[in-house]
C-alpha cells in the first residue's frame, strides 16, 4: 500500500544507502508500474562496473574532496607521498556510531585519529551521493525537479533514533 501511494504522488523514488558499501537507486514512476520491484541502480564510482562503491570520504581540512574508491586512491596515492597531514580520511565510518548516543556534536574519527563532526562527514556523503544520482535522473529525464523526487535515507538498524 505505501509503495502504490508514493508511485501516485512522486514521478521519481531515489534510494541513498550508507554502510561498508554505499549505493544509489532510484524507479520511475513507470518502472513501478511495469513492476514495483524494478530499480536502476546509480553507478557511483565510473572506474568500477559494480554500483556500490566503499563508503569513505576524504577531506582536506574542511574542504570535501573525495568519495567512495576515488576517496581511497587519492589517499593512498597521497600517504605514499607522506602527504596526510592535512587530510582527513573516514572509512567504514558507521561502526563508530554503534552504542554510541547520537548527539549533534558526536566526533568521528578518521583512520590516523583526527576528529570532524559527524554531521559534516555523513552530509558530505550524502551529497555526493545525492549529485551522482541527480546526474543520472537528468539524463533520464530533464523535466524532473526536486519537488518531483521522494529521497529515502535508510539508516542502519543499530540506531535507536
Amino acid at each position: 500500500m505505501h509503495h502504490c501511494l508514493l508511485a501516485d504522488l512522486y514521478r521519481l523514488l531515489q534510494q541513498l544507502t550508507s554502510t561498508t558499501f554505499s549505493g544509489s537507486a532510484i524507479s520511475t514512476k513507470s518502472m513501478f508500474e511495469s513492476n514495483p520491484l524494478r530499480v536502476e541502480n546509480i553507478q557511483l564510482d565510473k572506474k568500477k562496473a559494480y554500483h556500490k562503491t566503499q563508503t569513505s570520504v576524504l577531506f582536506k581540512e574542511d574542504e570535501f574532496v573525495a568519495f567512495g574508491q576515488q576517496a581511497e586512491r587519492k589517499y593512498k596515492t597521497l600517504s605514499l607521498k607522506g602527504q596526510t597531514d592535512d587530510l582527513f580520511y573516514f572509512r567504514n565510518f558507521k561502526m563508530q556510531l554503534h552504542g554510541e548516543k547520537l548527539s549533534k556534536s558526536m566526533k568521528l574519527r578518521t583512520i590516523d585519529g583526527k576528529e570532524k563532526s559527524c554531521i559534516i562527514v555523513i552530509a558530505a556523503c550524502i551529497e555526493h551521493i545525492k549529485e551522482k544520482a541527480n546526474e543520472r535522473i537528468k539524463q533520464i529525464n530533464k523535466s524532473i525537479g526536486d519537488i518531483d523526487i521522494h529521497w529515502v535515507l535508510t539508516v542502519p538498524a543499530i540506531w535507536s533514533e
